[in-house]
């Protein structure tokens, strides 16, 4: 910024700086994540397990049965039945393991080998909760 010139960002806050700077990325940590060719196709590997799982369920939706069963720790029998928006659950899961263990590795960008460790284990819980999905469905229609 020159001398004489006042600043007129409407999203500049002087004692809090930049409001959409706050829930930024730098530009130096998003470089980084998609720099290493492992967690860049992870990434790409949750996304299309993620896609897949929401497909599958749009896909076969109707011809779900009102219950399914998905609260497989429950005893045998009723228990194990919930209505079919509950299917829902398995891809929102994987869902939210991917985002806190991105956050986790976005904010361990230094230590590389626990940033594939959790990237790993992003794409374990996105593979599980396909198959999970895969086998409801196969099992229903």
């Amino acid at each position: 910024m020159t001398a004489g010139k006042k600043d007129v960002n409407p999203l500049k806050n002087d004692a809090f700086g930049t409001v959409a700077g706050k829930f930024a990325f730098s530009e130096e940590v998003r470089d980084d994540f998609f720099r290493d060719k492992f967690n860049f196709w992870v990434l790409i590997a949750c996304f299309l397990f993620l896609l897949a799982q929401i497909l599958l369920i749009a896909i076969f939706w109707h011809k779900l049965p009102p219950d399914i069963p998905i609260f497989w720790s429950k005893p045998w029998g009723q228990a194990i039945l919930g209505k079919t928006f509950f299917i829902l659950l398995i891809p929102a899961l994987a869902l939210v393991s991917f985002l806190i263990n991105a956050v986790f590795v976005i904010g361990l960008k230094k230590d590389k080998f626990l940033s594939r460790v959790l990237t790993a284990g992003s794409l374990i819980v996105g593979f599980c909760t396909f198959y999970g999905v895969v086998k409801i469905i196969t099992l229903l229609t």
